[in-house]
């Protein structure tokens, strides 16, 4: 595009915008300059490029299509002229760059941090008694109460199971400290019925009959 620029009583010879500028009207004394999410690489020109998505350009002026800088992993853009890149949210992750969108961490994980370039920084797996059955997740679901599960990772609540296992305590045995063997019973308890009666605390059966030697 040529501008008409008009001297005292003579025209002027009028110019191309130069790169990075542009105009749509005639008779104008003065070009635009491209704004940022653009860049013109072409003089004389009626519009700016826009940046592709997945790319930004902060600046204005631009000259060069390299000006669009791709966004880094970690980051997207799913708009075309746009200035900057948007982190990943926590539940996504993006190992490439000059992406469009992130990727959402697999069912059975979560995800806590925004901005993630990898996997591992992105996605966890649900510990043992959780749960997440969707895909980018923030958080994953409890087994529910009476059920457990081993599973890490786990992706289905089917992998909660019931738990009918019932606790069984051993009881410790008492010692009566009684050593009835060295009894002679016929000399000591002859015709004789002895019965032992010994009380034991929170013992259910707490009569203890020892019976020696009936005549």
């Amino acid at each position: 595009m040529s501008l008409n620029r008009q001297g005292a009583g003579a025209n002027v010879e009028c110019e191309n915008c130069a790169t990075g500028r542009y105009h749509t009207d005639e008779g104008v004394a003065e070009c635009i300059i491209c704004p940022v999410g653009t860049f013109q690489d072409q003089a004389g020109k009626t519009s700016c490029q826009d940046c592709a998505a997945g790319r930004a350009q902060p600046l204005t002026e631009q000259k060069e299509a390299t000006a669009c800088e791709a966004c880094h992993a970690g980051k997207y853009q799913p708009v075309a002229k746009r200035s900057f890149c948007v982190p990943c949210g926590k539940g996504f992750y993006q190992t490439n760059t000059a992406q469009t969108e992130c990727t959402k961490c697999a069912a059975g994980q979560f995800g806590d941090a925004r901005g993630a370039d990898t996997v591992d920084k992105g996605c966890k797996d649900c510990v043992a008694g959780r749960y997440s059955t969707t895909e980018g997740a923030l958080g994953c679901a409890m087994c529910e109460i009476g059920q457990f599960s081993t599973t890490v990772g786990a992706s289905q609540a089917a992998t909660c199971e019931h738990n009918d296992a019932m606790a069984v305590r051993e009881d410790e045995s008492v010692h009566l400290r009684l050593d009835v063997l060295d009894l002679d019973a016929r000399e000591t308890f002859e015709r004789s019925h002895l019965n032992f009666i010994v009380e034991v605390t929170d013992v259910a059966n707490d009569g203890v009959v020892l019976h020696l030697l009936h005549a």
